[in-house]
C-alpha cells in the first residue's frame, strides 16, 4: 500500500506534466495566429505590389509595341482620358483605346469609325484613376493611383512622335 505522501507526490508530477502541457499548447497556438497574421500581410503587400507593377509594365508594353510614326496618341473618348493606337491589318485601321472605366484600366479594340461603349472595353486591372499627359512630344506621363490611394508616375519614353486627336 502506497504511502500518502507517494500519492501526492503522483499527483503533483501529473499537474506538473499537465500543465507543461497547456503552456506547450499556448505557445504553439500563440505562434500559428502571428504567423498567419504575417502572412496576411505580406500576402496583401505582394498583391499590391503585382497590381502596381502589372499597371506600369502593361502599359509599357502596349507603348513600345506600337512605338511607330503616327500610331500613338492621348485622346478624349466620350469625356474620359486614354491612349489611342492605330494599327493597320489587311487595309483595316483598327484603334485600341486604353481608359478608364468603373474602376478598371481597360482596352477595347474598335476599327475605324464605329460606334462603341466605353463598358465594351475588356477590364485589365481594377484601379482609382489614371491620368495621361505629354511631357514633351516623344514623353508620355501617366499618373496611376490604385485602390489603396496610392499614386504611381511613370514616364514613356517615345521614340517617335505622337498624333493630335480628339474623339
Amino acid at each position: 500500500m502506497s504511502t500518502f505522501t507517494e500519492r501526492t507526490s503522483k499527483k503533483i508530477d501529473m499537474v506538473f506534466v499537465l500543465a507543461l502541457l497547456v503552456l506547450f499548447a499556448a505557445t504553439a497556438f500563440a505562434l500559428v495566429l502571428i504567423g498567419a497574421k504575417h502572412y496576411r500581410q505580406v500576402t496583401n503587400d505582394m498583391t499590391t505590389n503585382h497590381d502596381r507593377r502589372t499597371t506600369a509594365s502593361y502599359l509599357a508594353e502596349k507603348i513600345r509595341q506600337s512605338d511607330t510614326e503616327g500610331a500613338i496618341s492621348l485622346c478624349t473618348i466620350q469625356g474620359t482620358p486614354a491612349i489611342s493606337i492605330l494599327t493597320t491589318e489587311e487595309d483595316v485601321t483598327y484603334i485600341t483605346y486604353i481608359y478608364l472605366y468603373d474602376d478598371y484600366l481597360r482596352e477595347l479594340v474598335v476599327t475605324e469609325n464605329s460606334v462603341f461603349s466605353l463598358s465594351g472595353g475588356q477590364p485589365i486591372i481594377a484601379i482609382r484613376d489614371i491620368q495621361f499627359s505629354m511631357e514633351n512630344e516623344n514623353l508620355i506621363h501617366a499618373e496611376i493611383t490604385d485602390l489603396q490611394g496610392y499614386t504611381q508616375t511613370i514616364y514613356f519614353p517615345l521614340h517617335s512622335k505622337v498624333r493630335k486627336e480628339d474623339v
